[in-house]
Parts: structure tokens; sequence; C-alpha cells
């Protein structure tokens, strides 16, 4: 896909920054036979979001 006729950037976002991302990859791998859609974040991830927000 990215030989095809498109602009494409790609940036690295190093995992302390973006733990949430980290958090549900690695809750992802635990859980893949269940598919799950949350209305709220779930209660797993809340620290994360905080930390998130303010780096």
């Amino acid at each position: 896909m990215l030989a095809w006729d498109w602009v494409v950037y790609i940036s690295h976002i190093p995992r302390d920054i973006n733990s949430v991302a980290h958090t549900l990859a690695n809750w992802g791998v635990r859980n893949m036979s269940s598919i799950v859609f949350w209305r709220s974040p779930p209660d797993f991830i809340l620290l994360q979001l905080g930390r998130d927000s303010v780096s």
C-alpha cells in the first residue's frame, strides 16, 4: 500500500507517551477470542488516560 500514489506520513510515538494504545494492545493479545465494544473507557485504562493527557 505504501507503493500506491498516496501521500503517507508515518510517525513513531514512544510507548511511554501513548500508554493507552500499549495497554489496549496488550489486553487484546490476552483476549483475542472475544470482540468487545466499550461505551466508556474501561477501568483498567483510566490511569493511562490520565498519564497520556499530560504528556
